[in-house]
């Protein structure tokens, strides 16, 4: 359209006439019919994304945020047609591998620890029996050396 009224304009104006005000008027209508919708229409899709991406962001800045502090348990919600649908993807993958690396961490942490208490334990109550007063020391050194050396051997 706007070419088609640079054209017009051009004609007139090599002929040494000027543009009738019908013809300026009517292009002027024709632009205004045109391009005011679709300058509407422009602004209200880039309103309508930027709403959306906004609240994608805001989403996905929460889960961080969450995970941060400790909760690997965040997960996002994906969509197809949901924009950055492949980082709210990852970050759910990302979550649900420092999750199980947490369980398997803590996991260690107790199985160490049961393993480490039990023989710190006999060895304490072995010292107890020792440091009581018997009338046969001999033999009861005889018979703890052997469970303690046992012990000792477990923990390394």
């Amino acid at each position: 359209i706007m070419n088609s009224f640079l054209l017009l304009r051009y004609l007139y104006f090599s002929h040494g006439t000027a543009i009738p005000e019908a013809s300026v008027s009517a292009a002027g209508s024709v632009l205004s019919a045109v391009y005011l919708p679709l300058l509407i229409t422009l602004i209200l899709t880039t309103g309508l994304l930027e709403h959306k991406l906004s609240a994608n962001v805001t989403n996905l800045m929460d889960g961080l945020r969450a995970v941060a502090g400790g909760d690997y348990s965040v997960r996002l919600k994906t969509d197809k047609h949901q924009l950055l649908d492949d980082l709210c993807e990852d970050f759910n993958r990302m979550t649900e591998e420092l999750q199980s690396v947490r369980t398997l961490r803590e996991d260690f942490v107790n199985s160490y620890s049961h393993e480490f208490k039990t023989p710190i334990t006999a060895i304490k109550g072995f010292a107890e029996l020792l440091s009581e007063p018997v009338s046969k020391p001999e033999q009861r050194l005889r018979l703890f050396l052997p469970l303690l050396h046992h012990i000792h051997s477990h923990l390394l």
